[in-house]
């Protein structure tokens, strides 16, 4: 298993789209600040801490990031039949499905980390750290941000590899992927309040973004995270795990 994890690592190092990927990112980073020093520059008050705190608003992006992470390491299996070479060559279902999706996570995290320490290291540079004490705070709620979507954003990452892994079109995994993690719970808040009824208020507190849209920096919201998404990984690996050993691959 740890061999065909570090191939699948490796293999994603070579192509091109996890680097465009960052590149992309970084610039819509390096932009934002630049923004915030070009207007201080010109007479306004933008701070390290309203940086911080406009990183703590964008985690929930992270969810729909899983979509782009799957896409690197699936990569059209299907469709140039690469899959169907790593099942004939005798590799099991388990050591595809689950290398796979722990190199996605891997990936992630890379990305996470990269993506992250640039921002904070370029808003440290650039910006006024105008009260130490704010900042420190804002730190704090940053980690706890972070401590919070990690779970939320492995579990997108669980259920995205299940729907690449069983769905042929990977454009069609990504739409159901976004519809499993952004439209299902508007779709359950809406029929909340068409109907009044507590079980969709419920359902919809279960769904990946329903604990950051909540978070306010406690442990208690914290905790709920992680169990909801430990929650959707454990249900997305079982399940997807079981439709990919039984699929026909060819």
């Amino acid at each position: 298993m740890l061999n065909y994890i570090h191939a699948e690592c490796y293999k994603v190092t070579r192509r091109k789209y996890p680097y465009l990927f960052l590149l992309l990112v970084l610039l819509g980073e390096g932009l934002v600040l630049f923004s915030m020093w070009f207007t201080n520059v010109h007479g306004n008050h933008n701070s390290l801490e309203n940086a911080i705190s406009i990183l703590v608003l964008m985690l929930s992006i992270g969810l729909y990031a899983a979509i782009v992470v799957c896409d690197m390491v699936y990569s059209d299996q299907y469709r140039h039949n690469t899959l169907k070479n790593e099942v004939s060559f005798g590799l099991s279902r388990a050591r595809i499905y689950f290398g796979k999706t722990l190199s996605a996570m891997i990936t992630a995290i890379v990305l996470m980390a990269v993506l992250v320490g640039a921002y904070l290291g370029i808003a440290f540079l650039t910006l006024p750290n105008s009260d130490p004490e704010v900042t420190q705070v804002m730190l704090a709620t940053l980690g706890m941000g972070l401590l919070t979507a990690l779970p939320l954003w492995l579990g997108a990452l669980a259920v995205t590899m299940a729907l690449f892994s069983n769905v042929r079109s990977n454009v069609a995994a990504a739409f159901c992927a976004v519809g499993a993690i952004g439209l299902l719970p508007n779709a359950f808040k809406l029929m909340a309040l068409l109907t009044n009824n507590e079980l969709f208020v419920k359902l919809h507190d279960i769904c990946l973004t329903a604990p950051l849209d909540y978070f306010d920096g406690t442990w208690a919201s914290c905790t709920n995270a992680w169990a909801v998404g430990m929650g959707w990984l454990a249900v997305s690996m079982i399940v997807g795990y079981l439709l990919f050993r039984r699929k026909e691959i060819n």
